[in-house]
């Protein structure tokens, strides 16, 4: 069996208790179409074997490999692994650690370890259009964590920089800082943005040493198979073997890795060992501020919208971090966007890594939802502040079941979308509606109240103006008390 590492528990023998909790990351790049059976036999495979041993999480089958985040005993999890070589998957680097389990309800239900989901796809992770016809077996050789590290250590900024592959809520929290030696930090939302971003840096990256990593190195596979196809003067590349995972286990105190190590199961977060428990955010910065999602309207963009509302962010940042994304739908021009198909000309952002929330007969309104689900998931968010169409989208998710971490929604000048569909059980999430007078010609003050109508509890919070959400002094107070009224209601304050 390939090694199977444990961090040590410092419990005096250094051993675990099989009944131990634990969990378990690995990805293998191979054909599975050629296996018997192809990607569906392997994933009613994977489903029945993982049941059987009482194992959640979540497993991607594709036509070039596997990737598998799993929770469970640390003895299911082992017996897992021998099952795995025993159907021929040789050579995985198994990556497993105890766990003390979710933080909380709210956690687990966010990292997706509240149940088991094997989900079939064509790439096991996708890099995109920009990046057709890339493949992993192309990637960069490896450098050990210990070689990374030597490296790094002597390395002058002339000649070496530094590309973190991961997106930006995992950045944020921590990330490689070695003195002399530049970090380049894409801060993307999704893994499909990478290649547009690597086509901005060329300048930077041409004649370096390129030495990248990410969480547990199977997003390096692909990216730096792209990056050394980008041409002459990108060849000299190289990846961290095993990820910042495998660097922490090799430099428990950090080494030049500053901060935590966000990572994709129910512990949110993973800090070195020397950093107390106490300080640490769980995949997040420290609590003095609330982050917020913010959906735009319609033909609008997240960076239109984030202009739009500059003032109410510069109002609200000590206490709120407005996070905004981009609409999944690209109108006719490809500079303004949408939350639905419907709009003549409009096509489905192929860099925001959507494949794998579509499913067969969904409406373009249910993939919005599917979409905002996952935003507000992988950044943390306990909130949403939706403009507009961004509010319809909003509304049909929370009335789908959706969105259940929130704490709470602000909408403005919203509307209850015509082609929903749904029943009428209102909502009990706590809601707060901004909208105007008969000055709004976009969407009349009568659609804004039927929403607001929708929510048992809600605040309204009227102003005289049109389609936009007021920025005055005296009325961003009135948004922020809300809030901290709310927060202080559901599960501790500001």
């Amino acid at each position: 069996m390939a090694p199977v590492e444990t961090t040590p528990t410092g419990d005096g023998d250094g051993g675990v208790a099989e009944s131990q909790e634990g969990v378990l990351l690995y990805y293998k790049y191979t054909d599975v179409t050629s296996l018997a059976g192809g990607r569906e036999g392997l994933r009613i495979w994977y489903e029945m074997s993982c049941l059987e041993l009482g194992l959640v999480g979540r497993v991607r089958v594709a036509k070039d490999g596997v990737n598998a985040t799993l929770g469970g005993s640390l003895q299911s999890l082992r017996r897992h692994c021998d099952q795995m070589e025993a159907k021929g998957f040789e050579g995985i680097d198994f990556k497993l650690d105890r766990s003390h389990g979710a933080l909380n309800e709210r956690t687990r239900d966010e990292s997706g370890f509240d149940r088991l989901r094997v989900q079939e796809t064509d790439e096991v992770v996708s890099l995109g259009p920009r990046a057709a016809g890339i493949l992993a077996k192309e990637g960069a050789p490896h450098l050990s964590p210990e070689d990374f590290h030597r490296e790094l250590s002597d390395a002058k900024e002339s000649e070496v920089v530094l590309v973190d592959v991961r997106n930006v809520y995992e950045s944020r929290i921590g990330k490689f800082q070695c003195e002399g030696v530049k970090t380049l930090v894409p801060e993307t939302r999704t893994f499909a943005q990478f290649p547009r971003w690597a086509d901005t840096r060329e300048r930077e990256l041409r004649g370096k040493r390129i030495m990248m990593y990410c969480t547990g190195g199977v997003r390096c596979e692909k990216a730096s198979a792209f990056i050394k196809a980008m041409g002459d003067g990108f060849e000299n590349v190289v990846q961290l073997k095993g990820g910042i995972q495998r660097y922490l286990e090799s430099f428990p105190e950090g080494g030049h890795y500053k901060g935590k190590n966000f990572v994709f199961d129910s512990r949110s977060s993973v800090s070195p060992r020397l950093v107390r428990p106490e300080d640490c955010t769980v995949g997040r910065y420290p609590q003095t501020k609330v982050r917020i999602l913010c959906l735009h309207g319609f033909r609008q963009t997240a960076r239109s919208f984030g202009g739009r509302t500059a003032k109410l962010r510069k109002r609200l940042r000590g206490a709120a971090e407005l996070i905004y994304i981009d609409g999944p739908y690209l109108l006719a021009g490809g500079t303004r966007r949408a939350w639905s198909s419907e709009a003549d000309g409009a096509e489905l952002d192929p860099e925001l890594g959507l494949e794998g929330l579509q499913t067969e007969g969904q409406g373009p309104l249910a993939l919005a939802c599917r979409y905002v689900e996952r935003e507000i998931h992988a950044l943390r968010g306990v909130g949403i502040l939706a403009f507009s169409e961004g509010a319809a989208v909003v509304e049909a998710a929370l009335s789908g079941g959706g969105l259940r971490c929130l704490r709470f929604v602000i909408l403005a000048s919203g509307f209850v979308d015509r082609n929903a569909g749904r029943d009428c059980i209102p909502l009990e999430l706590p809601s707060l509606h901004i909208f105007g007078g008969d000055k709004d010609r976009q969407v009349p003050h009568q659609r804004s109240e039927a929403l607001a109508d929708r929510f048992d509890s809600r605040k309204i919070l009227r102003h005289e103006g049109g389609h936009f959400i007021p920025s005055s002094k005296s009325y961003v107070a009135d948004i922020l008390a809300w809030i901290r009224e709310t927060l202080s209601k559901t599960r501790g304050g500001l």
